[in-house]
């Protein structure tokens, strides 16, 4: 078996969904002062609350109350390690915390990473060498493009939906495998021959995903609407993933007793990386250029795509004979899904209708029809200004470089420790400090509220109806109060309008009811607590 390791490094932040839509004040909490999205631990929060409260913390829920603030009314001092399973920094200008939208104001979802069962951030090798599949069937297509031309053989009417559908396995049977029937295709699929394992990476962030819409007429906007927070792997990370070319299976296909089983996989000669990164490569540089040709005469919004071109034109630069450059995951698009290489081969078929072929194309593979006068794709999905997603950058090691690689992970390790030591000292820091500033304020709320509870004593000149405070001496059906006064302080009155006894000691405003002819009070009547 040919194994070899191959360093995934993102060179723009990576998205892989689990397909969980995490929801705010409910699933995470948001801690503004350390910018920590913290993804709840039930278990922890209800011991923080007692159990007794969860009627409580239910109800806060339905009505839509603020869990944070809920939780901080009994720990004050509340970290983001306090309350969750695990953490990840919220990074750009846009973080979750309460949003308004449509005139309500709510907290926005956040799209969940995948994770791996080890709890590690997870590019699956499926997700990997799909991507790469991409590659090498445009490779070959432009090498041989006549059965993709026959759009007849893969494009077919649905009654029922009354439009048109496209069976890519049909096609791809052409190109991957030799066999007459496409079932039998996936038996002898020449990707057989490459085995991509998991890559597990360290940390998520999280960040806005925004969509850079074309408006009609040559126009764009950064839509409001469709914005969406993901959680993601972020630039600049690294992770391993094991490769595999099955060297004795090759071997054995060049055997004159197999000779059946291999006429029928074809391409096999290709399957080795020099050629692969040859391919990738191509592709890649292929979906750039056709993006700068696109965007760059275009009168692009300065909020959030000014960035997009200027990452696009450096992202094939300085490439080693071993590393190349692929486009994987969430807000990739459909030109990087497919390849684009319908708008390439079916512009010049004869007697095919290119502008009817691309409506009926879009048509199919959009969500909704409401989109269809405008070209495919329509929107690109960036993040942090402008920045596209999921660009990766391969690098294959010989065994004397992976050799290398290994013998300085222990100095990269240390190094990576050293700095997510420092970053989360620096966050426990921030935390630490916002909780103790947010345990002061509540505490000055409380003193001042108890200042402004407190009685304040009048000396300006009486007149009916002016209010004033007062503290009950005597607990009665008919309560005794000392009103404040200046000139009244060893005098009471009877509390009228209030027919309960209060606590003694208990704050009313009360209210001059009666005053005689010398502006002197007779009677004082109850207004409210204070």
């Amino acid at each position: 078996m040919n194994t070899q390791h191959v360093l995934i490094e993102t060179l723009t932040p990576l998205h892989i969904g689990s397909g969980r839509m995490l929801q705010g004040n409910t699933e995470y909490l948001y801690f503004s002062d350390s910018s920590t999205v913290a993804l709840v631990d039930e278990r922890k929060v209800l011991d923080m609350i007692g159990e007794e409260n969860l009627d409580q913390w239910i109800q806060l829920i339905d009505n839509e109350g603020d869990l944070l603030d809920y939780v901080r009314k009994r720990k004050p001092a509340v970290l983001p390690a306090d309350v969750a399973r695990r953490t990840m920094r919220a990074v750009g200008s846009k973080k979750p915390a309460k949003w308004t939208k449509d005139g309500k104001t709510k907290f926005p979802t956040i799209r969940e990473q995948l994770f791996s069962g080890n709890g590690q951030p997870l590019l699956p090798g499926s997700s990997l060498k799909g991507a790469i599949r991409t590659a090498f069937f445009n490779t070959l297509i432009q090498a041989n493009p006549t059965a993709a031309r026959r759009i007849s053989d893969f494009k077919k009417f649905n009654d029922r939906k009354q439009k048109y559908e496209y069976k890519g396995q049909q096609l791809e049977a052409k190109y991957f495998a030799l066999v007459d029937r496409p079932g039998d295709a996936p038996n002898h699929d020449v990707f057989r021959l490459l085995r991509i394992g998991d890559a597990h990476f360290d940390q998520t962030v999280c960040l806005l995903s925004e969509t850079l819409n074309e408006k009609g007429g040559s126009t764009f906007e950064m839509k409001d609407d469709v914005k969406q927070l993901i959680e993601c792997i972020p630039q600049g990370a690294e992770a391993i993933c094991r490769v595999q070319i099955p060297a004795e299976l090759l071997t054995r296909l060049r055997d004159p007793r197999y000779r059946e089983t291999a006429d029928k996989i074809p391409h096999r000669d290709r399957i080795e990386w020099k050629k692969l990164i040859a391919d990738i490569n191509a592709n890649t540089r292929r979906l750039i250029n056709k993006e700068l040709n696109r965007y760059q005469a275009q009168n692009l919004p300065d909020d959030g795509a000014s960035e997009y071109l200027d990452t696009l034109r450096g992202l094939l630069t300085e490439l080693q004979t071993n590393q190349c450059i692929i486009r994987v995951g969430f807000g990739t698009g459909y030109l990087n899904m497919t390849g684009g290489w319908a708008e390439e081969q079916w512009r010049n078929v004869p007697n095919v209708n290119f502008q009817q072929e691309m409506a009926d194309l879009a048509e199919a593979v959009r969500r909704t029809a409401r989109y269809n006068a405008f070209a495919l794709p329509k929107s690109r999905k960036v993040a942090l200004g402008g920045v596209p997603l999921g660009f990766l950058k391969l690098t294959i090691f010989s065994e004397t470089e992976w050799a290398d690689w290994q013998s300085k992970a222990a100095e990269r390790e240390a190094e990576k420790a050293r700095q997510i030591e420092t970053q989360l000292k620096a966050e426990e820091q921030a935390s630490r400090e916002a909780a103790e500033a947010e345990a002061k304020r509540q505490a000055e709320e409380q003193r001042q509220a108890e200042e402004a509870r407190k009685p304040k004593l009048f000396e300006g000149t009486l007149k009916q109806g002016q209010e004033l405070d007062a503290e009950v001496v005597v607990a009665a059906r008919t309560n005794k109060v000392k009103v404040y006064a200046a000139g009244y302080e060893s005098k009471t009155f009877d509390l009228i309008g209030y027919i309960n006894p209060l606590p003694i000691g208990t704050v009313v405003i009360v209210k001059a009811d009666q005053l005689n002819g010398k502006k002197q009070l007779l009677q004082i009547r109850y207004v409210k607590p204070k």
